[in-house]
């Protein structure tokens, strides 16, 4: 395959993990469960809040209530985010052993600089990496459940 060609399918290869990931890690948090998380943190901000401003002690003790309530809620969040990350996490692996065994190692592009531990010339496996970044960043910003408000 020619370098070109390899850069752009490894590129639309990490596009769609991207999409894959973002997608599969909130499948398993409903919308509600995550507003409802959000909510809980800005009415702690706003109680502490109030408790800076007046001095007056229920507004501390509710904070702290609302806080243990935030910290199970919590839990209970991050666990199901957790097992949805170790198998998107399976699913990167198995990416990057495809790329490497369609692809090889060989160099298919030449950067104007070195970068370091990569030097100047990219494998696919490489370019998979910086594209992913990239592109995980612009994913996460557009499909992401916590950009709705």
């Amino acid at each position: 395959m020619e370098p070109l060609t390899t850069l752009i399918v490894v590129a639309l290869m990490a596009v769609a993990l991207n999409v894959l990931v973002t997608r599969f890690t909130y499948r398993g948090v409903p919308q509600t469960t995550l507003q409802r998380l959000r909510r809980l943190q800005q009415e702690i901000r706003e109680l502490r809040r109030k408790y800076s401003e007046t001095g007056d002690t229920k507004f501390l003790e509710k904070a702290k209530r609302k806080e243990k309530i935030l910290i199970e809620f919590s839990l209970e969040v991050n666990r199901k985010l957790m097992l949805n990350m170790f198998i998107t996490f399976g699913i990167g692996f198995a990416v990057f052993i495809a790329i490497t065994s369609l692809f090889g190692v060989q160099p298919i592009c030449q950067l104007p600089f070195p970068l370091p531990f990569i030097g100047s010339q990219l494998s696919p496996l490489w370019w998979f990496v910086i594209a992913s970044m990239f592109f995980g960043a612009i994913t996460s910003k557009l499909i992401s459940p916590q950009r709705q408000r």
